[in-house]
């Protein structure tokens, strides 16, 4: 399911579910936007080294997931909207 909807570790730890709308966000922000520059694309690879890290992490705990959802999530999820 990862192939088909890509790779968003650390929402989809918050969440609990690859299938949620801010997780598609946040995707076809990676997409149509990071995915067009070099920084962008620095990113994704780096985010693709650690993220998965991360998300082990966080989903051990609600209050890791709800710190993560606080502090990482919800703040991206404002910066795409802008």
């Amino acid at each position: 399911i990862d192939s088909l909807l890509g790779d968003c570790f650390i929402a989809t730890a918050v969440y609990d579910t690859p299938l949620n709308n801010e997780i598609n966000a946040l995707r076809e922000y990676r997409e149509n936007t990071l995915r067009k520059n070099m920084f962008g694309r620095l990113f994704i690879t780096t985010y693709e080294k650690l993220g998965p890290i991360a998300a082990f992490y966080i989903r051990q705990e609600d209050s890791r997931r709800q710190w993560a959802k606080r502090t990482i999530v919800e703040p991206a999820l404002e910066f795409i909207k802008d």
